[in-house]
């Protein structure tokens, strides 16, 4: 999404690239939090903790949701339309960073983990 974002934010590209990188945009946008979702079971320590887990990516997308348009909307207003491109790349940046921060946990089964039971 970072990347596209920069294509479709930033004057570098036809109208027609432009619009499918937003088809693009849209379709991971629209996957990212279903596949947030369906991992909660294995990001959670224990299975009495996943509804908390769930509880907070809930959380966070509302806050997302709350927050983002208002910054991106601030930052075109401010700066113009390619500051748009920042945001997004940023928060693409950041969840990218959360992403390899907790990769880890992915790859240990949640049965072998220390205090994990199941």
């Amino acid at each position: 999404m970072g990347a596209a974002s920069l294509g479709i934010f930033l004057p570098l590209l036809p109208a027609t690239a432009t619009f499918l990188l937003c088809v693009l945009f849209s379709a991971v946008g629209g996957l990212i939090p279903a596949t947030i979702l369906s991992s909660a079971p294995i990001v959670a320590s224990s299975a009495a903790l996943v509804p908390v887990v769930i509880g907070l990516i809930v959380q966070g997308n509302n806050l997302g949701q709350i927050l983002g348009p208002v910054a991106v909307g601030s930052a075109i207003e401010r700066f113009g339309w390619s500051s748009a491109a920042v945001i997004v790349a940023g928060a693409a940046l950041m969840g990218t960073a959360v992403v390899v921060a907790y990769s880890h946990r992915l790859a240990v089964p949640n049965s072998e983990r220390k205090g994990g039971s199941r």
